[in-house]
């Protein structure tokens, strides 16, 4: 199944109940996947593909800092799970996997991380079209595909949520924005051969995250009317999600 919504990325402290609902949620669904898959351990692999700047190069320094923020994002996944867990509930295991270059996408080291043993896969909130430019085509984006035939869960967090769909909102074209969503020509919507979402994602709609709270309702109208688009909508907003089964 896919998943999608909610988001990471928290200044206030009064933003917390909702995240961490929103990551009960996710928590569950893949908890009940583990246990749909015969599996004694929910195990969860975050991926943070999608907040890098440059698909093309990383310092070391951007390497570490954002290797350390998806490490406290799994740290903060198995404290959620171990808040609500019971006796009957299968622990949470989380882990990185600190893919930012195509090149990390290639790795056969990180290709092997995606073991039967895995219950879901997690990206984290960030930008789909450079997270897109690393992964497209690449063994890692295979493996991935083939886990999601095998019954694990795929998660996308924030913007990484719009990964989730086939067809890829990227967001406004240039000088475009809220105020004019609804302009010919607003959206980036990308589909082949320009770009896409992932190579399994939801391939008869168009998911747009954080519809309300950024106010993206005009960009995803402006997208379903391209002349490529599949024409249908879903818009999930901050603190929400959605659990798709068999997209």
């Amino acid at each position: 199944s896919l998943s999608g919504g909610g988001n990471t990325d928290y200044q206030s402290s009064s933003e917390l109940p909702g995240r961490e609902e929103n990551l009960r949620g996710f928590l569950l669904a893949a908890q009940a996947q583990a246990q749909k898959l015969g599996q004694s351990l929910t195990h969860i692999l975050i991926i943070p593909t999608a907040r890098i700047s440059n698909p093309f190069t990383i310092t070391q320094g951007e390497r570490e800092n954002l290797t350390a923020f998806a490490e406290a994002q799994a740290d903060s996944l198995e404290d959620i799970c171990l808040q609500f867990s019971t006796e009957n509930s299968l622990p949470c295991q989380a882990t990185v996997l600190p893919v930012f270059m195509r090149s990390d996408a290639a790795s056969i080291a990180y290709v092997n991380e995606i073991a039967d043993s895995l219950s879901a896969i997690y990206f984290l909130d960030g930008s789909p079209l450079l997270a897109m430019r690393n992964l497209a085509n690449t063994p890692l984006e295979r493996v991935i595909a083939d886990a999601y035939q095998r019954g694990v869960l795929i998660a996308g967090d924030g913007n990484s949520a719009n990964m989730q769909s086939f067809q890829l909102l990227v967001g406004y074209q240039s000088d475009f924005a809220a105020e004019n969503a609804l302009a010919f020509g607003a959206s980036d919507l990308r589909s082949m051969p320009r770009g896409r979402g992932l190579i399994y994602g939801l391939d008869h709609a168009i998911i747009q995250s954080e519809l309300f709270f950024e106010g993206r309702l005009g960009l995803l109208l402006n997208a379903l009317i391209d002349q490529a688009s599949v024409n249908v909508g879903l818009g999930i907003d901050r603190h929400a999600g959605v659990d798709i089964l068999d997209g």
